[in-house]
């Protein structure tokens, strides 16, 4: 059963692998209860993570938008850079949009030069 988990599982975190095996090792249940609750917890993993991307990628596109709509045009591979940037660098510069008078100002919470 552990290297059926393993193999099918090559996208889960340590974490989410950790949290399988606690949940193994706490269960009395015996193959079909077993592989049903499996998938019910990759489930679960999967559906968290897609609410994340689409946070990030809501969060991306407003920024996009609201830089664009203050500055005109971006410099060029500027969308790139930004969208490497995580959500809580996202969530800064739209916090302080209103403050920035060159788009110079947001690249230090970019990382780049």
């Amino acid at each position: 059963m552990l290297r059926y988990i393993f193999d099918a599982g090559n996208d889960l975190s340590k974490q989410d692998m950790v949290r399988i095996i606690k949940q193994l090792e706490t269960n009395e249940m015996k193959g079909e209860e077993l592989a049903m609750t499996l998938a019910e917890m990759w489930k679960e993993i999967g559906v968290q993570q897609g609410l994340q991307q689409g946070k990030n990628e809501a969060l991306l596109e407003v920024t996009l938008l609201q830089l664009t709509h203050k500055f005109g045009a971006l410099p060029k591979n500027f969308k790139e850079v930004l969208a490497q940037a995580d959500a809580p660098a996202l969530q800064l510069i739209l916090t302080n949009m209103f403050t920035f008078e060159h788009i110079d100002e947001v690249k230090r919470y970019l990382h780049v030069e």
